[in-house]
């Protein structure tokens, strides 16, 4: 499976991937530019985020961080 395929269709309709910067145990990033605009961002999609409060924690803590 493509990194691409791991995003829904609606982010990729919005966004066009540019490449994927990483990934870790949470996670994976990727490089994307935004088609209306032209503007560059890098999206973190997040796996089972909230499957249990510990990672509930840390989800939330790196939000507020952004």
């Amino acid at each position: 499976m493509s990194d691409n395929e791991k995003l829904e269709p609606h982010i990729l309709k919005r966004f066009e991937v540019v490449k994927k910067m990483g990934n870790g145990a949470y996670g994976i990033v990727w490089k994307v530019v935004e088609r209306s605009t032209g503007r560059c961002y890098a999206l973190k999609k997040n796996f089972d985020a909230f499957q249990n409060s510990t990672d509930a924690q840390r989800t939330y803590r790196e939000i507020m961080f952004l």
